[in-house]
């Protein structure tokens, strides 16, 4: 997750920063908030990837699993006993909607989808409090709305 979508939005937090020339901590702060709701986002995704209808997300709903990529989640069905592999079997192509959705009554049964959905407010909570470095402002309150967003979205 951190070297893909995390490093992206800590950069972009903390640009502005190194641009303005503020102070080190204030960088590294900003930096770190990105950090940590890029994960939130990231780990959002992929739990929206699994829940959410194809037209509402805008790609086949459980493709992760079917081109069986390493989530957070699967991590976690994984080490909950769950045979990741076989959750989902056969082509892509001939993959079925009622496959998806039984893989994912299992992977909800094993609680690795909640655990995702908690792991996921946690980190944008971590990224939130490092705003504290900032004044108590409009701006700041926009970058707590954008973290919060990321993991409330349904798309």
């Amino acid at each position: 997750i951190e070297r893909k979508t995390a490093v992206l939005y800590g950069a972009a937090a903390a640009l502005p920063a190194v641009l303005l020339g503020t102070d080190e901590s204030v960088r590294r702060a900003l930096y770190q908030y990105g950090i940590d709701v890029g994960r939130g986002f990231q780990i959002q995704d992929d739990v929206l990837d699994l829940v959410m209808p194809s037209d509402a997300i805008g790609k086949r709903r459980g493709s992760d699993l079917v081109e069986e990529k390493q989530t957070l989640i699967t991590v976690h069905a994984r080490e909950a006993g769950v045979d990741v592999d076989g959750l989902v079997d056969g082509d892509a192509d001939d993959v079925t909607e009622a496959d998806i959705e039984a893989a994912v009554s299992t992977l909800e049964e094993s609680g690795s989808i909640d655990y995702a959905r908690e792991t996921a407010s946690e980190f944008v909570e971590s990224g939130k409090a490092e705003l504290e470095v900032l004044p108590d402002n409009e701006a700041r309150n926009l970058l707590t709305d954008v973290a919060d967003f990321l993991i409330e979205r349904d798309h």
